[in-house]
């Protein structure tokens, strides 16, 4: 494969991927086949993810507010009702990651400390938290501006 980036006709930048294969004739190479694609549009998403990537990463580290997001190994069906939907979240559901500011809120040393921890080992079962997580499953498990009550890896608790 070779990537290119000539101009267009018109004077515009285009991004092509090219093959050259060869062909043979009695055991010998006589002659190639170039395929040529335009790769411009592709070139453009992977260079605008990683662009976005980047400023996710920014975001994440330099936000002082705690952020966290969370993963469940088995999708929760949508349609069971709330409590049950509460229950298998709070049991299956883990911290697949959060930013330093996070991690130090909740007592871990690091936010890959806290990659992988159990969310029923920081978020306890008061009945504040309980109100939350169904406010959360109401709003399309979606949620901000909340204070919870989590536990710290000591057992202390803190809001």
């Amino acid at each position: 494969r070779y990537d290119a980036r000539p101009l267009s006709p018109h004077g515009r930048a285009r991004w092509s991927a090219a093959f050259l294969y060869p062909t043979h004739d009695s055991g010998r190479v006589n002659a190639g086949v170039l395929t040529q694609f335009d790769v411009t549009e592709q070139i453009a998403a992977e260079q605008a993810l990683r662009a976005s990537e980047a400023r996710y990463r920014s975001f994440m580290s330099l936000a002082a507010e705690g952020i966290w997001r969370t993963a469940t190994d088995e999708p929760i069906p949508c349609d069971l009702p709330i409590d049950e939907q509460i229950e298998r979240f709070a049991r299956g559901a883990t911290i697949a990651e959060c930013n330093e500011s996070m991690a130090r809120l909740q007592g871990y040393p690091s936010a890959e400390a806290m990659r992988g921890v159990p969310l029923s080992a920081v978020l306890t079962r008061s009945a504040g938290n309980q109100e939350g997580l169904r406010a959360f499953v109401r709003a399309g498990y979606r949620l901000s501006d909340v204070v919870a009550l989590c536990e710290q890896p000591d057992g202390s608790r803190q809001s």
